[in-house]
């Protein structure tokens, strides 16, 4: 803004110089200037004011778009950033939810290996006969022996589903093992 003042002062200035000069001139000699110098006075003044005004729009302009390209990249690498931590997010939780379900198919595991052993107990205890309870007795001893945080993961539901896989196993092995089958019957 100070060179836009900068440049109307030097060009009203020049005019007001040339225009004393012009009256001093034909107050002096009793003549006019002539049309020529005046009007090529005019158009020098009117270059050189609008060439002044023209550089500073053009300043002005190029200023504003520098700052509005400097926006959107900043925008722009907000908005990456925010993609970044998002995937990063994504990827945390992916992890997070693929270390549980590992976590419990590994508690799983465990479970029916557990099941095998409280179900050759249920049968030693309660004999032949007695089925739903053998199951429900299971179902609770399991229950109860699972960590805190694996409890709402192993339901009762899946727990006797794994008892009936565990003994068709077990029914197999009573078969084959006279000293299994003397452990159940003693």
């Amino acid at each position: 803004m100070k060179f836009m003042k900068c440049v109307i002062i030097f060009c009203f200035s020049q005019l007001t110089l040339f225009t004393a000069a012009s009256i001093i001139f034909q107050a002096a000699t009793g003549q006019e200037l002539s049309p020529t110098l005046t009007q090529w006075f005019f158009t020098v003044w009117g270059v050189e004011l609008g060439g002044g005004v023209l550089m500073k729009v053009t300043e002005t302009i190029t200023e504003r778009m520098k700052k509005k390209a400097k926006k959107k990249k900043a925008r722009r690498e907000r908005d990456i950033m925010t993609i970044v931590n998002l995937m990063i997010g994504l990827a945390t939780a992916a992890l997070v939810l693929t270390a549980v379900i590992l976590a419990v198919k590994g508690e799983r595991g465990k479970v029916e290996e557990i099941l095998f052993s409280y179900v050759i107990e249920a049968e030693r205890q309660f004999g032949k006969g007695t089925g739903v309870l053998k199951k429900a007795h299971v179902i609770e001893w399991v229950h109860d022996s699972l960590p805190a945080w694996a409890k709402p993961f192993v339901t009762a539901q899946w727990i006797g589903d794994a008892i009936e896989r565990v003994l068709e196993r077990a029914w197999e092995e009573w078969k084959s093992s006279e000293a299994l089958d003397k452990y159940i019957h003693s």
